[in-house]
């Protein structure tokens, strides 16, 4: 089959990002021709690449059909549920060479699995193999294929080694991004359902969900509007924003349900609602072409549309609060949330104003 990342141009774009442009059929970092800096991490993998998980580990036809469509990925970290070393084990070994955009390989699974003794006998030797022909930046691979051989010379018997652990690229941040954002969500999971408990009576909880509303609704105009959009860590970036907005969210409320409330001291701040207003017209002053000089993606209307959401989930702030924590002022509410706000928009000024 035709793959745009074949051909002589695309290979070119590969050896750019510095990413090695292997070929379906069998590739290992030992027989990578490219990148001769990197002949110890070969060698290694020369040493090691006829070690392979056992036979007997593989799922048999019963199991097969069983593990159709499975998310190794998942298994693994637990995401939607206990971790399952075992299931991961056999739904990797079900399709080994199976690499979903966006998620860690099967490969990758097994050679956690291997390294870490999860759910198997640790073996350092077939994680190596393994890392040898999972393709990537061949910075990584030396990284990663280095990183294991120190483990099995150690002797090392600890259990938290990872892919991601090794990563240079931005599309491999991306991805160890993603996970760390599947993590956090299966975390916080959990958290926002005692929130919800907490407040259960039905005017607050409703006020409470709407306010959830307002903040995904914020949460993804500010991904897709303020948050740069080039390069091959995009991903990464709009992934770790909306994992710290999301944080930030869940612990306000649970400092509220305490009883106390995350903007203490703010009285003491400047007027925030007028910082915000000298913030905001600063920066949809400036000229397109000015603006454009420093942001390649983000535009002052994407900006615009973002600050229309904020407002909607400032008001909610305000509405929820109301019915479920009276005792915070009105006006301690929206100078908190607003300093925020500033500290958002600030990186968008010029530069003179900042």
């Amino acid at each position: 089959m035709f793959h745009p990342l074949t051909t002589p141009l695309g290979v070119l774009l590969l050896m750019l990002l510095g990413i090695t442009p292997a070929h379906a059929g069998g590739w290992n970092w030992a027989d990578e021709p490219l990148w001769p800096e990197f002949t110890e991490s070969k060698e290694i993998c020369r040493q090691w690449r006829n070690h392979a998980p056992p036979e007997r580990d593989r799922p048999d036809a019963a199991t097969l059909e069983q593990l159709k469509d499975c998310d190794a990925e998942a298994l693994y970290h637990g995401l939607d549920g206990e971790a399952d070393p075992g299931a991961a084990r056999a739904c990797a070994l079900a399709d080994p060479e199976a690499d979903s955009l966006g998620s860690l390989s099967h490969a990758a699974i097994l050679m956690m699995l291997h390294a870490n003794g999860a759910g198997v006998e640790r073996n350092l030797g077939v994680a190596i193999a393994l890392a040898c022909a999972i393709n990537g930046a061949a910075m990584e691979i030396d990284g990663r294929v280095k990183h294991l051989e120190r483990l099995r010379r150690e002797n090392w018997q600890g259990t938290n080694f990872s892919w991601c652990d090794d990563i240079t690229s931005g599309m491999a941040q991306g991805i160890c991004a993603r996970l760390e954002s599947r993590l956090a969500e299966a975390r916080n999971g959990s958290r926002w359902e005692s929130l919800l408990a907490k407040w259960s009576d039905k005017a607050t909880n409703a006020l409470l969900r709407r306010l959830h509303e307002r903040f995904e609704t914020l949460v993804a105009a500010r991904g897709e509007h303020e948050i740069e959009r080039s390069g091959t860590a995009q991903l990464a970036l709009v992934l770790e924003d909306e994992m710290a907005l999301r944080e930030v969210f869940l612990t306000d409320l649970e400092t509220i349900a305490k009883g106390s409330s995350p903007w203490q001291g703010v009285e003491k701040a400047t007027d925030a609602d007028a910082r915000l207003n000298r913030c905001y017209k600063a920066i949809q002053r400036q000229s397109r072409q000015a603006f454009g000089e420093n942001w390649n993606t983000v535009r002052q209307d994407g900006i615009r549309q973002t600050q229309r959401a904020w407002l909607a989930y400032r008001d909610g702030w305000v509405a929820f609060l109301a019915q479920a924590a009276p005792r915070i002022p009105r006006d301690t509410i929206l100078q908190g949330l607003t300093l925020r706000r500033v500290a958002q928009l600030e990186p968008f000024l010029p530069v003179s104003n900042r």
